[in-house]
């Protein structure tokens, strides 16, 4: 078993170190109709974890990403 948590973070998520992927945030409309709004970047993950294109850590959008909160698409 792994030592390092991201990589079970990305074995979860099906999603491999360094594979680039854009967050798909969900928002909820007043008519209750889910408008789907893409956060390109791209992000991908180290063992350090969430970074962006820029290579700066952005974990806040982590526990969202894993509780499936957002969801993602791999970047072609």
């Amino acid at each position: 078993m792994s030592k390092n948590k991201m990589d079970q973070v990305c074995k979860i998520l099906g999603l491999d170190f360094f594979e680039k992927f854009n967050i798909i945030s969900r928002y909820p409309n007043a008519l209750h109709i889910k408008i789907y709004g893409k956060i390109r970047n791209p992000y991908y993950f180290t063992d350090e974890g969430l970074q962006n294109r820029d290579g700066v850590l952005d974990n806040h959008k982590l526990a969202d990403l894993i509780t499936g909160y957002y969801d993602y698409e791999k970047v072609k």
